[in-house]
């Protein structure tokens, strides 16, 4: 009988081995997900076909779709925001550094720094 490489069943070892292994394998948790969704979706409708709301809790498909509207269109303008905002601080970063990597490239250009620019550019 051949032993086992690694460490012992129940040691803490093994338990950081399953662990680790865990977290680096990209199927484990969509497949997780993929069991238990038909198994949620079953559970709703037991759920749903037991339990009577309070007639101020229901509401039509049309006020449901009005308030899935206004979020969708909260999220497109967050989006929005976000996106400009990255752009701004791209903006702002490269006027504040552009004149440091002018003054680099001018020196380099007249030969006064020799070796490397950012990005490796090199003039002649």
């Amino acid at each position: 009988m051949r032993a086992r490489a690694g460490a012992p069943r129940g040691s803490w070892a093994a338990r950081f081995q399953r662990r680790q292994w865990l977290k680096g394998s990209l199927w484990v948790v969509p497949l997780i997900c993929a069991v238990a969704g038909p198994l949620v979706a079953e559970l709703t409708v037991a759920i749903d076909s037991h339990v009577t709301l309070p007639g101020g809790w229901q509401y039509s498909e049309s006020s449901a779709s009005s308030v899935l509207s206004a979020i969708v269109g909260a999220m497109v303008g967050l989006t929005g925001f976000v996106v400009a905002f990255g752009v701004l601080i791209v903006q702002m970063a490269t006027q504040t550094l552009s004149p440091r990597f002018k003054k680099i490239v001018e020196l380099a250009k007249s030969g006064e720094v020799k070796g490397f620019l950012p990005l490796g550019l090199r003039f002649k």
